[in-house]
């Protein structure tokens, strides 16, 4: 029997064009401000295996736009509503412009190309607009962040003295801030081999400093030109996504929107009682590193640039001059890289890195975090697999040194990178139907590549259900594993895990079936043509 989460339960209760939480996340969006947006539905919901609840109907602000879309009743063709109850979907916990359930509309019922060009215009315009204001939330953390440690100081410099505290509970506010700095930064990038050089096994976090006046995020005050620089950027990324079935920029948007929610639940630990200290060591410093949690969303943002929607191994052939440059391996991934940070270092955005990056060594070290990242992404590389793995077991495994001075950031950068290799397979461990929504854009992309000669002589669907099996058996379960052993994002990687086991038995009972429908649907298609 597939278990299934509250929302699972509470679908049957919906009401077409309405969207329906549940009480934990009305109560997150409360403490978000955004109490206006919710009305108690007047009838108790009656959810198998959960009693009775009360739900509420979500109503957004006109600032956010909520799409809808007219469904059909067949399963491709519903629109794909994020699920409020799923750990990699609630968007209800105040870190920027994702307050409330957002829907991604698939304007299936739009049928001329004027309309659907009309339609992907919009969708576009949405995106681009909410990864804006989601960067806009974390940039705000990142200044108030460093206005708290300014702070900090100027008080231990106004008392003439600083006081001793104990190396468990806090760290001394010690010199200029640059000072801090400076003893982490990552080296210059590298200017003579390939991007993949780049990659650290380990990345340094700044040391741990207690904050007694924490400064709020909405006080920050952005530089309006910063702002607008801000959006520019997030519009020339999406538009350098290219129309690609499943590598475009929606999927980017998804798996920035699943990153977020994953470094929400590792700053938001359920551990009220532990002290700034105990939280820095239980989160591996990721929890008070907010350029980190910045370097992560911006990385998801940028991760599949000009993705050409074909593997690694195709490009070597079709673009065998990027391929040499790359030195023939994570082709794609380090493309992007270089798209996304060449336009980032354009003059146009010079205001927004003067308000990331006040000094030169934070500037590298997000760039450290971000080539770290991008290149997690190329899960195949067997080099990089294996790397992976000697790096897990050296910060988890039992047989770790935990005297080792880098214990803790070893673990924190294999925490990040799992972040973002998760949020780009997110949809294999959420709702069936963003599990197939997803797993049916990749197969017909991967398919058309085939028709079209580009992938080579192998029918893909020849051995896609047996594929996807393997894939769940032999990389997302043991991720999904991976994460709940980091012990970091509390009952997320639990459900998680779940999810990721229920879509592998379902998958298993219907694969086969669907899989023949979707080939059956790509022949057709290629006759009409």
């Amino acid at each position: 029997m597939i278990r299934t989460t509250t929302a699972a339960r509470m679908e049957s209760t919906g009401v077409s064009n309405r969207i329906q939480v549940s009480q934990k996340t009305a109560d997150l969006l409360r403490d978000a401000g955004k109490g206006e947006w919710l009305t108690a539905r007047s009838d108790i919901v009656e959810a198998k295996g959960k009693g009775r609840l009360q739900t509420y109907w979500v109503e957004p602000g006109t600032g956010y736009a909520v799409s809808h879309s007219r469904t059909t009743g067949t399963e491709d063709q519903t629109t794909e509503v994020i699920d409020s109850q799923h750990p990699l979907n609630n968007n209800a916990d105040g870190d920027g412009p994702e307050n409330g359930a957002l829907a991604f509309a698939n304007f299936t019922d739009a049928t001329t190309p004027t309309a659907v060009a009309s339609a992907e215009s919009v969708k576009t315009e949405r995106l681009v607009n909410w990864n804006s204001k989601l960067l806009e939330g974390l940039i705000r953390k990142l200044v108030a962040h460093r206005q708290t440690i300014s702070n900090e100081k100027s008080l231990a410099d106004e008392n003439g003295n600083k006081k001793e505290q104990n190396q468990q509970d806090t760290a001394s506010v010690t010199g200029d801030i640059s000072d801090r700095y400076n003893n982490n930064a990552s080296p210059p990038s590298n200017t003579k081999g390939t991007i993949r050089d780049e990659v650290a096994s380990t990345i340094s976090l700044p040391p741990f400093q207690k904050m007694t006046g924490v400064v709020d995020r909405e006080s920050v005050e952005m530089p309006t030109q910063a702002l607008h620089q801000l959006r520019l950027f997030v519009a020339s990324i999406a538009a350098l996504y290219r129309d690609n079935p499943f590598h475009n920029f929606e999927h980017a948007s998804h798996v920035t929107m699943s990153a977020n929610k994953l470094l929400h639940r590792i700053v938001n630990m359920n551990h009220t009682q532990l002290s700034q200290h105990e939280m820095y060591i239980h989160s591996f410093g990721v929890a008070m590193d907010p350029l980190a949690q910045l370097a992560i969303v911006f990385s998801a943002l940028i991760h599949d640039v000009d993705h050409r929607g074909v593997p690694n191994f195709c490009l070597v052939k079709e673009d065998p001059a990027m391929a040499e440059r790359y030195g023939n391996k994570s082709i794609a991934e380090q493309n992007s890289v270089e798209i996304g940070w060449n336009i980032f270092m354009e003059p146009a955005y010079a205001e927004l890195r003067s308000c990331l990056f006040p000094l030169e060594q934070e500037m590298n070290r997000f760039r450290q975090l971000v080539v770290n990242a991008v290149i997690a992404t190329d899960i195949f590389d067997p080099e990089l697999v294996a790397m992976r793995n000697k790096r897990w077991e050296s910060a988890f495994s039992q047989l770790a040194e935990r005297d080792d001075p880098d214990f803790l950031n070893r673990k924190a950068t294999i925490v990040l990178e799992h972040v973002i290799q998760a949020s780009d397979v997110c949809h294999t461990m959420q709702h069936w139907s963003i599990y197939q929504k997803w797993n049916r854009c990749l197969f017909i992309e991967m398919y058309s590549a085939y028709l079209s000669g580009r992938a080579g002589d192998t029918d893909p669907s020849a051995g896609w259900f047996e594929g996807e099996l393997r894939f769940f058996d032999n990389y997302v379960i043991p991720l999904a594993k991976k994460l709940k052993e980091c012990q970091v994002f509390g009952a997320s990687s639990h459900e998680l895990l779940d999810c990721a086991y229920d879509n592998r038995m379902e998958w298993e009972n219907r694969g086969r079936e669907i899989v023949e429908a979707l080939k059956e649907s790509m022949d057709n298609t290629k006759l009409q043509l």
